[in-house]
This record gives C-alpha cells, structure tokens and sequence, in this order.
C-alpha cells in the first residue's frame, strides 16, 4: 500500500511540474534537462506566462512576459523569473527540433 501511495505522489508531482513548461517544445516530448522552480515569493498572488525560444543546444534563447495571459503584475517578479529562466532552464539538445523552438513557462506568484 505504501508503495502505491509513493508512487501516486510521484506521478502526481511530476505532471505538475512538467504542466509548467507548454507548447511545441512539450509537444515535440523535448526533455527538461536544467529544471528551474516554477514559484516565485511576491506580496501578492498570480501566474507570470513566458514565451520562450529554445535553440538546438537546448538553451532559451528568448524569453517574454505575455501581458495578456499572466495575472501577476509586478515587474519585479517578472524580471526574477525572466531571468531564472534564461539562466537555468534547459532543454535536451538536438537538430531533430525546431531552430527556435516555441513554448511557454508558467510561473506562479505566491
């Protein structure tokens, strides 16, 4: 039984993580090699949406705040997880992908 139980929370914590990276680059099933944390500490409550671009090294190349989907209006939280994400989020390299691979990353304020 315990096993199980285990088990459930892994899955369960794993597909939540991966829920935080969408788009093509999920889609296409590239691996998150350099994964970030996908919270942020701010003063008030909110979701931060990023588009991003990720080359054939696997690293994101471009990163934008979408206005329109994100709930979080702070530019400090948003610069912070700008640049969580340029600096460690990584994908698995290859030529099999896209030359500018789309996604987007989720971040949630709390």
């Amino acid at each position: 039984m315990n096993k199980i139980l285990t088990l459930a929370v892994l899955l369960f914590s794993s597909g939540w993580a991966l829920s935080q990276v969408e788009g093509p680059v999920m889609d296409d099933q590239r691996i998150v090699t350099d994964s970030i944390s996908y919270q942020i500490k701010a003063s008030s409550a909110g979701i931060l949406v990023f588009d991003i671009a990720v080359d054939n090294n696997g690293n994101v190349t471009s990163c934008t705040l979408n206005r329109d989907s994100s709930t979080h209006k702070s530019m400090k939280s948003a610069y912070e997880a700008k640049n969580r994400i340029l600096m460690n989020l990584k994908f698995e390299k290859g030529t099999k992908f896209p030359v500018h691979h789309q996604g987007r990353v989720i971040i949630t304020a709390q």
